[in-house]
């Protein structure tokens, strides 16, 4: 969560071409928080997607996210 919070401070300095990227530097890093919250649980999943809502900007990151939560709950 700590990543997550130190990816919110810093996407708010990237230019605006990096944040509304399709694959934004960071998109890679958010994945892999993302499979280590699912195999975590899903209390853990929940609460990586509310800091992800909360730190990511991307709307391609954020939609990857909701894809790989919804598969993952829905098993």
């Amino acid at each position: 969560m700590l990543a997550m919070d130190t990816l919110a401070r810093r996407v708010h300095d990237d230019r605006p071409q990096a944040k509304y990227a399709r694959n934004p530097p960071y998109g890679e890093d958010v994945k892999w928080l993302l499979r280590i919250a699912a195999k975590l649980g899903s209390q853990y999943l929940h609460q990586f997607c509310v800091c992800a809502v909360n730190s990511i900007i991307s709307p391609f990151v954020l939609h990857d996210v909701a894809i790989e939560a919804a598969h993952y709950l829905s098993r």
